[in-house]
């Protein structure tokens, strides 16, 4: 999928100039309007710049738009929420997004973050709010759905309100609730798994290995000439393999465990990278994490510097943040075997297991 640029230096700018005139009848032509309209805007952009929550909150905005755009199950992700609206019934709100799924189904989404490492901690959303949102699907006739990213468990879900718990003036719902009522698969989502480890082999040629130094230097220069990836220790040969190999070194839950130098003969002929995770006895598989957290982490890498926001998107193209995985990826690719699962919406009430 990818990003539809408009100029949004021309027009957006012009239609908020436009919009900020008109509501307090100042003449669009006049000289001092523009002088005015700046101070004014300088003034809420500085105002939102010393507040986190609200950097945070538009990065978040935008980040689904990405994962929604990247897992490759929808045609069209849409900004709801932007420009003007004319309507009968002041309750209304319009959510987030709209988006048209490949099967043509059209849903709303409105999107929020919840910041907690509490499991059982409840995410809270006011009926007073959801109402508006509601009025506004109704209208539509689609179909309303909350999306909330859990982030400090790097988990996104995807529920109608069916899937919260009524509590008087709120609806709520905690987050092992909301994972197995998610319907993410909607979009896309699924959880990976492969067999460890994967391995990155960094190699130069036998004219360009050069000797261990034997004085004190601690210096040996290296020429990089090729690249190797392996995957439970079979060499990876095909591009979409290599791909896909690399991308989950780079944002799987996969952590890296070796890092080394490759020695013959005293000669230094590359270095290596190992990236594994924990396999269960009689597990031929480990996971790797969930395409959306994974298009997650990628666009942190773009955003965030430091633990702070650097920038609320980016304007690579969605489909840039995923490596698609064809229907008949198990027939036709050996090397990198790949479980793919997919989560269906589960109501019943979780059993607590003892481990």
């Amino acid at each position: 999928m990818k990003r539809q640029n408009r100029k949004f230096e021309k027009f957006d700018a012009f239609e908020l100039f436009s919009a900020y005139t008109s509501k307090y009848s100042i003449n669009i032509q006049d000289k001092d309007s523009l002088k005015i309209f700046l101070k004014e805007i300088r003034k809420s952009i500085e105002g939102s710049q010393k507040t986190p929550i609200t950097i945070h909150g538009k990065r978040i905005e935008m980040l689904f738009a990405y994962v929604a755009g990247a897992l490759g199950s929808v045609k069209l992700v849409k900004q709801e929420d932007a420009g003007n609206l004319f309507t009968a019934n002041s309750e209304i709100e319009m959510p987030d997004y709209r988006i048209i799924l490949n099967d043509n189904e059209q849903i709303l989404v409105e999107v929020k973050s919840f910041n907690n490492q509490d499991l059982h901690k409840k995410f809270e959303l006011q009926k007073k709010y959801f109402n508006k949102l509601k009025n506004y699907a109704d209208v539509m006739n689609v179909k309303l759905y909350i999306s909330v990213y859990f982030r400090l468990f790097n988990h996104w879900v995807l529920l109608p309100i069916e899937a919260f718990n009524d509590e008087d003036t709120k609806y709520t719902i905690d987050f092992t609730q909301a994972m197995a009522r998610s319907e993410m698969y909607k979009i896309g989502d699924c959880m990976l798994a492969t067999t460890p480890d994967i391995e990155i082999r960094i190699l130069t040629d036998e004219e360009n290995a050069h000797q261990l130094p034997s004085d004190n230097s601690n210096k040996v220069l290296f020429l990089p000439k090729k690249t190797e990836i392996f995957c439970n220790g079979k060499m990876l040969n095909t591009e979409l393999e290599s791909q896909l190999a690399f991308y989950f070194m780079r944002y799987s839950s996969w952590r890296e465990s070796v890092h080394d130098l490759i020695i013959k003969n005293n000669k230094v002929y590359g270095v290596r990278f190992v990236y594994t995770s924990e396999k269960h006895d009689g597990q031929l598989f480990a996971n790797l994490g969930w395409r959306s957290s994974m298009i997650s982490e990628f666009f942190k890498t773009l955003t965030i510097k430091d633990d702070k926001v650097i920038a609320t998107e980016s304007f690579l193209n969605p489909s840039e943040f995923s490596v698609q995985i064809p229907d008949d990826y198990a027939e036709n690719y050996n090397d990198l075997p790949l479980w793919i699962f997919i989560q269906e919406p589960n109501y019943e009430p979780l059993k607590k297991v003892k481990i």
